[in-house]
């Protein structure tokens, strides 16, 4: 007997259906998968591009307030020209600049680009009016660049609240180096600056070397094995870290950063990032346009000191025909001399007798300002010999030819001296200026009581590109007041007593224990046609 098994027909088919259900339903949620994994992908590379198109816009905006702190006259019209010119394919900042609201606002609209991602942003900007000078606004200024070694420390102080203390420095010592193809800033042995550093050109540290504020580069930054940087390292070239510092609050650049131990701070670069196995980076971001702008340049020789020189008419040039009258402040017998209201006297020690001198002068323009002077050359300044400078006398001395200062020229309060040369200017081991108070003991400022600088040095010497030819050499065993204003010459520190007051040189080499303390008053004082009116930009607003 046969038997048949037979199932029912409307089972036929039943798995075959149930897989396609199932595939298809597995194919919905794949393609959405996919489809929230793109949008997701656009929606990051769309906020990378608002990211960096906001970056763009406050660097846009940034640049506007760096161009007004350099001339805050500029016109719309060539404001929108200089912000306007440097732009690229794949990012950057185009500005418009609103109607001025008043002679003291500006508002300005920076609005970036990256690709297709953009953001507008606004600043608004208060045109403050302030008196000083803005040729001494830090304690060292160069053109060219400058090296210091040693162990003097570079700050500052404010002589209004007291004497300069070791123990509680200010950290205004600012040092700048403005030209653009200048060779940067190079620091040695433990030589500390508590200020802020802008350079042009390479930042180069050795030894101990450390800077308590930021640090902005048009250049590369090198800390060596263990120098340190306390705020922000920018540099538009590659920023390599130390072994020990890792207190720097953010490091921008626009090449590689290279990281020698490991770094938890900020980090934004444009080219390679590298540190070691052992090391760590958390919080590093990559940019394929450049973060960090170019330092700004400023004419080195802010006062035009050159063409007073050049000036054979009524400047300093025309006293080339003028006969000095030599001094020769010999050995013996030891002598002071006196500058009083009738002129230059002097007082010999060993016979106690004053006698009067007729020293040449003439009257010329300098600076702006019709100035007599005194034309004197002086042979020997050898130890034993004093200068003084009485209050109430402001005392313009022309030195003509090489000078070499062998002891002690004492600036009374009440009085200012002022030094025109175009030849060396030499301070020796117990050599210097000095001011004093009204006491008649060491003052602690290099401003007066009358608000003006006891002790300015203007040198026109010309070192012509070379940093070993110094036309200012400072000495120097106990401090000294000074503020020098020599944009063509390379100054030589090599003292043991500190500097109380400003440099501005082309070069400056500073060796030994000698420091640069800035006196924050000097920026309130007057100098040349420098100490008119200026405005300032402060921010009021930024949205």
């Amino acid at each position: 007997m046969n038997t048949t098994n037979t199932q029912p027909k409307e089972n036929q088919g039943f798995a075959l259906i149930t897989v396609l259900v199932i595939s298809f339903l597995g194919s919905l949620i794949v393609f959405d998968t996919i489809q929230e994994n793109l949008n997701q992908e656009r929606m990051a590379g769309n906020y990378t591009k608002e990211l960096n198109a906001r970056l763009q816009a406050e660097n846009g905006l940034a640049e506007a307030y760096n161009m007004l702190s350099t001339d805050s006259s500029l016109s719309t019209d060539d404001m929108m020209t200089q912000l306007n010119s440097a732009q690229n394919s794949s990012g950057g900042y185009y500005h418009n600049i609103d109607a001025w609201l008043d002679s003291d606002i500006r508002e300005i609209n920076s609005s970036g680009f990256h690709y297709d991602g953009t953001y507008a942003m606004r600043g608004s900007f208060s045109l403050t009016s302030s008196s000083g000078n803005s040729v001494f606004t830090g304690a060292i200024t160069t053109c060219d660049g400058a090296t210091l070694g040693g162990s003097g420390t570079i700050d500052s102080y404010d002589s209004s609240e007291g004497a300069y203390d070791s123990s509680n420095p200010g950290n205004n010592g600012d040092v700048s180096v403005l030209n653009e193809d200048a060779s940067g800033l190079t620091l040695s042995g433990s030589s500390p600056i508590d200020g802020s550093v802008s350079i042009n050109g390479d930042l180069t540290m050795s030894g101990s070397a450390s800077i308590s504020g930021d640090a902005h580069v048009s250049g590369n930054i090198d800390l060596g094995s263990s120098g340190s940087i306390d705020g922000n390292a920018q540099a538009t070239g590659n920023v390599t870290n130390s072994y020990s510092s890792t207190t720097m609050d953010s490091i921008s650049a626009n090449g590689d950063v290279t990281i020698r131990n490991s770094f938890d701070n900020p980090i934004s670069y444009s080219g390679e990032l590298n540190y070691p196995s052992y090391g760590s980076v958390s919080n590093a971001t990559y940019y394929d346009t450049n973060q960090v702008s170019d330092v700004g340049t400023e004419t080195c020789d802010i006062l035009d000191l050159a063409s007073e020189f050049a000036n054979t008419t009524d400047g300093v040039g025309s006293l080339g025909s003028v006969s000095p009258t030599a001094y020769s402040f010999s050995y013996w017998p030891y002598t002071d001399y006196v500058f009083t209201d009738t002129g230059l006297e002097s007082y010999n020690k060993s016979s106690g007798t004053t006698d009067s001198f007729d020293t040449e002068t003439a009257t010329i323009d300098f600076l702006g300002e019709e100035t007599e002077v005194y034309v004197m050359s002086i042979d020997s300044f050898q130890s034993g010999n004093t200068i003084t400078i009485e209050s109430g006398n402001n005392v313009t001395i022309y030195l003509s030819g090489d000078t070499s200062i062998e002891d002690k020229i004492y600036v009374e309060d009440g009085a200012t001296l002022t030094i025109i040369t175009e030849g060396t200017f030499t301070t020796t081991a117990d050599g210097g200026v000095y001011a004093l108070d009204s006491d008649g003991n060491t003052a602690t400022s290099a401003v007066n009581s009358d608000g003006e600088n006891s002790f300015i040095l203007y040198s026109g010497y010309d070192s012509d590109g070379d940093n070993n030819d110094y036309g200012v050499t400072l000495s120097g065993s106990t401090d000294m007041f000074l503020t020098a204003y020599a944009p063509d010459a390379a100054i030589k520190v090599t003292a043991s007593g500190d500097i109380y007051g400003s440099l501005r040189s082309d070069y400056l080499k500073v060796t030994g224990g000698a420091g640069v303390h800035f006196d924050e008053q000097i920026t309130s004082t007057n100098i040349g046609s420098s100490g008119s009116s200026s405005s300032t930009p402060e921010i009021t607003r930024w949205f």
